[in-house]
């Protein structure tokens, strides 16, 4: 009996002790990078504190250093006054990343240089919240892989390759803005990059990215409202390989090619949008692609307005597509298209038909087209069929 009291207060100290331990590597921290050795460096104090334990640090100052996040929950890096974080590896590696950890914030720094910005992969959950990243030297400002992240209020310039890359990933947000992104040795460019990832954001702008604003791959799912896409060399929105497009606020004008490009089975359901002065086609569809179009403009585009061919289908309705260079609406091997309202005026030509066997369209008598070269046999009164596409269905945004 002697003994085992013994063997129980060891224990209870041994806890004791471990209580202790852990109190004194959990809780806040305090850095400031612009003090002298050690005491300057946010790696020298995650060294210190227990993963496993919930763990803010603030950050003050100018920081030069590359941070790798690995095993942590629940640790939020906040920077303090406009705190900066530079990469010190000559761009060989990102400047924050993060991997085989959950609920980890890094909020209200500025990311700059690196091989990528801030890094969120390998089955992590990362909030990236107020926080600026720029002059990333390659692969892209802020990337996602095999994990879910949330971004809110984000700012992504003059990157490398991409802006944002999402892949294998869920991401939702809101509040974001890409722009001045460069081509580089890994992608063209691009400002927004998904492959079979979905994200469900709001209130996003694309511009001035060299290899096009989005392009949306291998089965990703895109839904933003408001989403606007402008002034980028290469093209506006990219959809294909059975993705999808959502956006009931969608703005594309001023891009290099064409506005918004569905292809290889892509689905879209778009509405209040202004489509206008891209170079070439305003919207298109191809390889078996579906569209719905509802409300807004699709005006002064530099080729045709909206094309639909080589086996896709266009819902349209109280759309107005005026002014573009060529046709308005151009439907061609054997594709459809239902003309259920809107106005169709002031094209090269209004409606056209192609193709052999020739394309059908449906017109409804709540549209008015103007010219058309479509033979009678093409053209009849719309009796309205079940939209194809995929309905909306995005999940509600969880609180910060």
């Amino acid at each position: 009996m002697r003994y085992t009291r013994i063997g129980v207060a060891l224990a209870a100290c041994g806890i004791a002790l471990s209580l202790f331990t852990a109190a004194a590597h959990a809780g806040d921290s305090k850095v400031n990078c612009n003090s002298p050795g050690a005491h300057g460096k946010i790696a020298n104090v995650l060294r210190k504190l227990d993963p496993a334990a919930t763990n803010v640090v603030h950050v003050s100052g100018h920081c030069r250093e590359n941070l790798v996040i690995t095993g942590f929950d629940r640790l939020s890096l906040i920077g303090e006054s406009g705190a900066v974080i530079e990469d010190a590896s000559g761009g060989k590696a990102a400047v924050i990343e993060i991997l085989d950890s959950l609920r980890v914030v890094v909020q209200g720094f500025i990311i700059r240089g690196g091989n990528g910005g801030l890094y969120c992969h390998d089955f992590s959950y990362c909030r990236f919240i107020g926080d600026t990243v720029e002059q990333t030297a390659a692969y892209a400002g802020i990337a996602v892989g095999s994990s879910e992240a949330r971004l809110m209020d984000i700012t992504v310039r003059d990157s490398t390759d991409r802006g944002i890359y999402i892949y294998n990933s869920m991401v939702t947000g809101a509040n974001a803005s890409i722009s001045d992104v460069k081509a580089g040795t890994m992608a063209s460019g691009v400002g927004l990059q998904l492959q079979n990832s979905k994200a469900y954001i709001g209130n996003w702008t694309i511009q001035n990215a060299a290899g096009g604003g989005v392009d949306a791959t291998v089965s990703s799912v895109l839904e933003c409202t408001p989403l606007t896409v402008t002034n980028n060399p290469g093209g506006g929105i990219g959809v294909k390989d059975g993705s999808n497009l959502q956006s009931y606020q969608l703005t594309v004008t001023d891009n290099g090619g064409d506005g918004v490009s569905l292809s290889v089975g892509a689905t879209a359901a778009i509405g209040g949008v202004t489509i206008g002065n891209n170079k070439r086609f305003g919207v298109v569809l191809g390889d078996g692609s579906s569209a719905s179009i509802f409300g807004g403009s699709v005006a002064s585009n530099g080729d045709n307005g909206v094309f639909v061919g080589f086996g896709s289908n266009l819902w349209i309705d109280g759309t107005n597509v005026t002014a573009n260079t060529s046709a308005g609406l151009l439907v061609t091997d054997v594709s459809s298209a239902w003309i259920l309202g809107g106005m169709f005026t002031q094209n090269g030509i209004d409606v056209s038909c192609g193709g052999t066997p020739p394309a059908f369209i449906q017109v409804s008598g709540n549209a008015i087209v103007g010219t058309t070269d479509c033979p009678p046999s093409a053209m009849a009164p719309a009796k309205i069929p079940p939209f194809k596409g995929v309905p909306f269905k995005g999940p509600s945004l969880p609180a910060n």
